[in-house]
């Protein structure tokens, strides 16, 4: 069975504009289902995520180097990046630590990219 999805604009930066998609007849994007559900269950990690989207998409553009490869079966990418003492940083009890927390997408026309936020 086919699934027919929408683009939608999410937010625009500097260096990167960010869309997401809503599936079907859904008004909301997977990116917005995302943090709807991430805001209660780890507000912390998720906010964590959002300050990478932030960094990128004002200072450096959606370079490889800021995604973690999630290429094993498919051409993806995930926020946060690989690494723990990478600012933006995530801090639990007072320690650095990594996020274990993902937010899939496709990047784009890089480096100065629209990136697709899925989560998967």
């Amino acid at each position: 069975m086919n699934k027919f999805a929408r683009i939608k604009a999410l937010f625009k930066f500097k260096q990167v504009a960010y869309y997401s998609v809503c599936l079907e007849e859904d008004e909301q994007t997977l990116y917005e289902e995302f943090v709807e559900k991430n805001t209660n269950e780890n507000l912390e990690k998720l906010y964590h995520i959002q300050k990478w989207m932030q960094e990128i998409g004002e200072k450096y553009g959606a370079q490889q180097r800021f995604f973690r490869n999630e290429a094993k079966y498919a051409d993806a990418s995930a926020l946060p990046p690989i690494g723990k003492d990478r600012e933006p940083y995530y801090i639990e009890f007072g320690k650095k630590k990594a996020n274990n927390l993902r937010l899939y997408c496709l990047r784009a026309n890089a480096p100065k990219s629209c990136s697709f936020l899925v989560e998967i």
